[in-house]
């Protein structure tokens, strides 16, 4: 299992089941730890947990009306990304559980 700092964990946990922007988790992330995180902050760690294959990076299509991947030089060049935890980042969050 790869090691994840307690703010990867706990963002982590907040992907797993929703499409998630740091704006969206924030809060949560921040009372799952008992102290005030910082959207970038979150935003470094959702970075890490996809270089590390752990959440899938994507956008929203309003002609599509679904949310499409990207990559991470696509992400880069858009005004809101959106990440949700893949299979591996899933298996992880549940082996981590308990």
């Amino acid at each position: 299992m790869p090691h994840l700092s307690s703010i990867e964990r706990e963002v982590l946990d907040s992907i797993v089941n929703d499409y998630e922007s740091p704006s969206t988790i924030v809060a949560e992330v921040s009372q799952a730890l008992g102290s005030p995180v910082s959207e970038p902050q979150i935003a470094a760690a959702l970075a890490t947990l996809a270089a590390r294959g752990l959440a899938g990076v994507y956008v929203y299509d309003q002609a599509l009306a679904k949310y499409k991947p990207v990559s991470s030089l696509e992400a880069a060049e858009s005004t809101e990304v959106w990440f949700l935890a893949t299979a591996s980042g899933r298996t992880i969050n549940e082996s981590s559980a308990g």
